[in-house]
Protein backbone atom coordinates (compact mmCIF):
# COMPACT_ATOMS: atom_id res chain seq x y z
CA UNK A 1 0.00 0.00 0.00
CA UNK A 2 2.65 2.24 0.88
CA UNK A 3 3.96 2.17 -2.93
CA UNK A 4 0.40 2.73 -4.17
CA UNK A 5 0.15 5.55 -2.21
CA UNK A 6 3.64 7.38 -3.25
CA UNK A 7 2.74 6.87 -6.96
CA UNK A 8 -0.11 8.78 -6.23
CA UNK A 9 1.42 11.10 -4.59
CA UNK A 10 4.23 11.37 -7.20
CA UNK A 11 1.81 12.14 -9.65
CA UNK A 12 -0.48 14.55 -7.97
CA UNK A 13 3.09 16.17 -7.64
CA UNK A 14 3.85 15.87 -11.32
CA UNK A 15 0.43 17.31 -12.33
CA UNK A 16 0.37 20.35 -10.02
CA UNK A 17 4.02 21.31 -11.75
CA UNK A 18 2.64 21.14 -14.85
CA UNK A 19 0.00 23.04 -13.65
CA UNK A 20 1.88 25.80 -12.35
CA UNK A 21 4.20 25.84 -15.24
CA UNK A 22 1.19 25.99 -17.73
CA UNK A 23 -0.70 29.36 -15.49
CA UNK A 24 1.69 31.53 -16.16
CA UNK A 25 1.64 30.79 -19.52
CA UNK A 26 -2.07 31.25 -19.90
CA UNK A 27 -1.81 34.96 -17.73
CA UNK A 28 1.02 36.01 -20.10
CA UNK A 29 -1.68 36.07 -23.04
CA UNK A 30 -3.13 39.28 -21.86
CA UNK A 31 -0.15 41.25 -21.87
CA UNK A 32 1.18 40.06 -25.32
CA UNK A 33 -1.69 41.01 -26.83
CA UNK A 34 -1.19 44.56 -25.30
CA UNK A 35 2.31 44.31 -26.55
CA UNK A 36 1.18 43.31 -29.97
CA UNK A 37 -0.95 46.25 -30.36
CA UNK A 38 1.46 48.52 -28.92
CA UNK A 39 3.67 46.88 -31.33
CA UNK A 40 1.34 47.26 -34.12
CA UNK A 41 0.66 51.05 -33.13
CA UNK A 42 4.70 51.65 -33.30
CA UNK A 43 5.14 49.74 -36.37
CA UNK A 44 1.99 51.76 -38.33
CA UNK A 45 3.62 55.22 -37.00
CA UNK A 46 7.22 54.51 -38.05
CA UNK A 47 5.39 53.13 -41.93
CA UNK A 48 3.65 57.00 -41.43
CA UNK A 49 6.89 58.73 -41.12
CA UNK A 50 8.38 57.04 -43.85
CA UNK A 51 5.63 57.87 -46.28
CA UNK A 52 6.31 61.31 -45.09
CA UNK A 53 10.26 60.54 -45.77
CA UNK A 54 9.23 59.59 -49.48
CA UNK A 55 6.08 62.38 -49.66
CA UNK A 56 6.45 65.18 -52.21
CA UNK A 57 9.92 64.27 -53.02
CA UNK A 58 11.49 63.66 -56.63
CA UNK A 59 15.12 61.70 -56.66
CA UNK A 60 17.31 61.83 -59.35
CA UNK A 61 18.74 57.86 -59.08
CA UNK A 62 21.47 56.57 -61.35
CA UNK A 63 20.20 52.99 -62.93
CA UNK A 64 23.38 50.12 -63.61
CA UNK A 65 22.37 47.37 -65.79
CA UNK A 66 23.01 43.73 -63.93
CA UNK A 67 26.48 42.35 -64.95
CA UNK A 68 27.39 45.86 -65.97
CA UNK A 69 30.15 48.26 -63.89
CA UNK A 70 28.96 51.55 -65.25
CA UNK A 71 25.89 53.64 -64.74
CA UNK A 72 24.09 53.80 -68.31
CA UNK A 73 21.64 55.96 -67.39
CA UNK A 74 19.38 58.54 -65.27
CA UNK A 75 15.89 58.44 -64.18
CA UNK A 76 13.49 60.49 -61.56
CA UNK A 77 11.19 58.90 -59.31
CA UNK A 78 8.67 61.29 -58.15
CA UNK A 79 6.70 60.16 -54.90
CA UNK A 80 3.61 62.10 -54.80
CA UNK A 81 1.84 62.25 -51.79
CA UNK A 82 3.51 59.00 -50.14
CA UNK A 83 1.65 56.20 -51.21
CA UNK A 84 2.43 56.32 -55.14
CA UNK A 85 5.49 55.99 -57.25
CA UNK A 86 5.83 57.60 -60.94
CA UNK A 87 9.20 56.72 -62.74
CA UNK A 88 9.67 59.50 -65.47
CA UNK A 89 11.88 57.53 -67.88
CA UNK A 90 9.14 54.68 -67.42
CA UNK A 91 6.25 57.02 -67.78
CA UNK A 92 7.47 57.91 -71.26
CA UNK A 93 7.41 53.88 -72.00
CA UNK A 94 3.86 53.47 -71.29
CA UNK A 95 4.60 52.57 -67.61
CA UNK A 96 1.62 54.60 -65.03
CA UNK A 97 1.96 55.95 -61.38
CA UNK A 98 1.59 53.04 -59.22
CA UNK A 99 0.75 52.72 -55.13
CA UNK A 100 3.45 52.01 -53.12
CA UNK A 101 3.78 49.87 -50.24
CA UNK A 102 5.85 51.34 -47.49
CA UNK A 103 7.47 49.05 -44.27
CA UNK A 104 10.11 49.93 -41.98
CA UNK A 105 13.47 47.42 -41.58
CA UNK A 106 14.65 46.62 -38.63
CA UNK A 107 17.54 48.94 -38.29
CA UNK A 108 15.13 51.92 -39.35
CA UNK A 109 15.03 52.05 -43.08
CA UNK A 110 11.88 52.84 -45.07
CA UNK A 111 11.28 50.03 -47.57
CA UNK A 112 8.71 50.64 -50.49
CA UNK A 113 8.08 48.39 -53.20
CA UNK A 114 5.36 48.26 -56.40
CA UNK A 115 4.56 46.75 -59.55
CA UNK A 116 3.81 49.42 -62.42
CA UNK A 117 2.02 47.19 -65.94
CA UNK A 118 1.47 48.71 -69.41
CA UNK A 119 -1.37 48.54 -71.83
CA UNK A 120 0.68 45.96 -73.65
CA UNK A 121 1.26 43.79 -70.67
CA UNK A 122 4.93 44.94 -69.63
CA UNK A 123 5.62 44.36 -66.54
CA UNK A 124 7.93 46.96 -63.62
CA UNK A 125 8.69 45.60 -60.48
CA UNK A 126 10.78 47.78 -57.78
CA UNK A 127 12.17 47.63 -54.61
CA UNK A 128 14.19 50.52 -53.01
CA UNK A 129 15.11 50.95 -49.54
CA UNK A 130 15.85 55.15 -48.25
CA UNK A 131 18.36 54.84 -45.49
CA UNK A 132 20.60 57.65 -44.55
CA UNK A 133 19.12 60.23 -46.75
CA UNK A 134 20.20 57.17 -49.82
CA UNK A 135 17.68 56.01 -52.18
CA UNK A 136 18.60 52.47 -53.50
CA UNK A 137 17.19 49.29 -55.08
CA UNK A 138 16.36 47.16 -57.97
CA UNK A 139 13.86 47.59 -60.71
CA UNK A 140 12.99 44.29 -62.84
CA UNK A 141 11.65 44.74 -66.10
CA UNK A 142 9.53 41.78 -67.39
CA UNK A 143 7.99 42.06 -71.09
CA UNK A 144 5.25 40.79 -72.42
CA UNK A 145 6.98 37.92 -74.07
CA UNK A 146 8.75 36.88 -71.15
CA UNK A 147 12.34 38.90 -71.70
CA UNK A 148 13.74 39.77 -68.39
CA UNK A 149 16.08 42.74 -67.76
CA UNK A 150 17.53 43.90 -64.21
CA UNK A 151 18.81 47.20 -62.97
CA UNK A 152 20.17 48.48 -59.90
CA UNK A 153 19.25 52.03 -58.61
CA UNK A 154 20.87 54.51 -56.61
CA UNK A 155 20.60 58.39 -55.54
CA UNK A 156 24.25 58.94 -54.69
CA UNK A 157 26.16 59.02 -57.40
CA UNK A 158 29.33 57.25 -55.34
CA UNK A 159 27.22 54.29 -55.24
CA UNK A 160 26.30 54.00 -58.92
CA UNK A 161 29.31 52.67 -60.18
CA UNK A 162 30.93 55.75 -62.11
CA UNK A 163 31.64 55.65 -66.33
CA UNK A 164 35.42 55.93 -66.52
CA UNK A 165 35.74 60.01 -66.70
CA UNK A 166 37.92 61.96 -68.74
CA UNK A 167 40.64 63.98 -67.68
CA UNK A 168 40.79 67.46 -68.71
CA UNK A 169 44.16 69.36 -69.38
CA UNK A 170 43.94 72.86 -68.76
CA UNK A 171 46.07 75.45 -71.35
CA UNK A 172 46.62 78.88 -70.32
CA UNK A 173 44.69 81.04 -72.62
CA UNK A 174 46.29 81.80 -75.92
CA UNK A 175 46.10 85.69 -75.23
CA UNK A 176 48.75 84.98 -72.13
CA UNK A 177 50.88 83.05 -74.47
CA UNK A 178 50.96 85.57 -77.06
CA UNK A 179 51.66 88.68 -74.46
CA UNK A 180 54.86 86.46 -72.76
CA UNK A 181 56.34 85.95 -76.45
CA UNK A 182 59.09 88.59 -77.23
CA UNK A 183 58.37 90.29 -80.55
CA UNK A 184 59.87 88.99 -83.30
CA UNK A 185 62.96 90.98 -84.52
CA UNK A 186 63.11 93.00 -87.59
CA UNK A 187 66.14 93.10 -89.75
Amino acid sequence: MNRKFLLLIGAAVVCAYACLLAAPASAGLPVLKDQTAAMAEQKRIMEEKGRAALKAREWIVYLTAKGTKAAGETDVYVFGDGTTMESKGLSARGYPVSNITVTVGNDGSVVWETMKTTAAEDKAFYRGELRAGVMAGTVVLKSFKGQVSTSYFSSAASQAPVVKQAVVEIKEPVEKKMKEKPAPKEQ
